[in-house]
C-alpha cells in the first residue's frame, strides 16, 4: 500500500496535468515540476507526464480528476496501477488503444513507482539504492 505522502504526490501530479491542460497550456512540464517540487520531487515531472499520457492513450480520453474530498475513479485506478503495475493496468484495458498501449503503460507505471519510492525514501536510503554509487 502506498504511503499517504506517495499518494499525495501522485494525486498532485495527476491534478496538475489536468489543470494545466484545462488552462490551455501547451507545455505541462513547468507547472508539473512546480507542483511536484512542493513535495521535494520536481524531477519526477517527466515520469508522471508520461504515465498520465499513457493512461489517457489506453483509455481513449482525458483523465478525470477528483475533488479535495474524494479521489475520482481514474485517480483510484492510477494509484492501483502504481501499487501493482503488472495487474493494475488491467483497469485501463477498456479504451480503444488499450491493447497497443498496455505494455507502455505498465512500463511507465513501474518506472514511476520506483522513482516515487526512491524519492520518498530520503537521502540515506537513496544512497543505498541499487545502482547508486556509495559516497
Amino acid at each position: 500500500m502506498r504511503t499517504t505522502i506517495e499518494q499525495d504526490i501522485a494525486i498532485s501530479a495527476i491534478r496538475c496535468c489536468h489543470a494545466a491542460r484545462s488552462r490551455g497550456e501547451d507545455n505541462v512540464l513547468p507547472c508539473l515540476y512546480a507542483a511536484l517540487e512542493s513535495h521535494g520531487c520536481g524531477l519526477l515531472a517527466p515520469a508522471f507526464l508520461g504515465l498520465v499520457e499513457a493512461c489517457e492513450y489506453c483509455m481513449g480520453r482525458d483523465f478525470c480528476p477528483g475533488s479535495a474530498e474524494r479521489f475520482s475513479a481514474d485517480e483510484c485506478q492510477i494509484l492501483a496501477l502504481l501499487d501493482d503495475p503488472a495487474h493494475g493496468g488491467i483497469s485501463f484495458a477498456h479504451g480503444p488503444h488499450a491493447r497497443s498501449g498496455l505494455e507502455l503503460l505498465v512500463s511507465a507505471a513501474a518506472s514511476t513507482s520506483f522513482l516515487i519510492e526512491r524519492e520518498c525514501a530520503g537521502p540515506t536510503n537513496r544512497s543505498s539504492a541499487p545502482g547508486h554509487p556509495s559516497r
